[in-house]
């Protein structure tokens, strides 16, 4: 699996990711996996904060996968947009992720509808709260609850960021072939969960 990380801002990131595409076969799905995030009061979120995260995690995505269209219409291509349990579901101090994430969501249906008919479909996976370092780091300096996770979690558990791989890359399947324009979760039931 092809995995597209830390690219930023400007159209010609997407670039290198379609050329590199280019050389290669087989299913592989491209896969736009992206970070960082802040977390911040909205009221005195700094621009450069707010700009970082929606040019990371929004236009990015949006960057790459203009720039896979070619070659991925050439041979009926997917790609999988990772986006978050947070795209769904409002938490304070997360305006600008949160907001870049619901982005991709609706970018993803978008995109999913118009490339239809170039043979790529275009799906998004939400997953929930997963080990990645990023998560790590946050259940380590407090900036994350492992407890409330599980507790707000039906299965009572953080995902393994393998399963999350083995859940995009089953998406290959023909099984899954009239799967697009859409965001699928893969969160325990952690979105669905209305109880207090």
């Amino acid at each position: 699996m092809n995995t597209l990380s830390d690219i930023r801002l400007r159209p010609q990131v997407g670039r290198p990711v379609a050329e590199r595409h280019a050389r290669r076969h087989g299913p592989e799905p491209q896969v736009t996996k992206l970070g960082p995030t802040f977390s911040g009061a909205a009221a005195t979120l700094a621009p450069g904060r707010w700009d970082r995260v929606l040019a990371v995690d929004l236009n990015a995505v949006f960057y790459t996968s203009q720039a896979l269209h070619r070659a991925l219409s050439a041979r009926r291509g997917l790609i999988v947009n990772i986006a978050s349990v947070t795209a769904h579901r409002a938490g304070r101090n997360r305006a600008a992720y949160c907001t870049a994430k619901a982005g991709v969501v609706m970018l993803t249906e978008v995109l999913g509808v118009e490339w239809a008919a170039d043979g790529i479909r275009v799906v998004g996976v939400s997953p929930g709260y997963t080990r990645t370092p990023m998560v790590e780091r946050a259940l380590a300096t407090g900036g994350l609850d492992e407890d409330r996770i599980r507790a707000r979690t039906p299965q009572g558990r953080l995902l393994a960021a393998d399963e999350v791989a083995a859940f995009v890359h089953a998406l290959t399947e023909d099984t899954f072939a009239a799967v697009t324009a859409t965001t699928l979760p893969f969160d325990g039931g952690w979105t669905a969960n209305g109880d207090y």
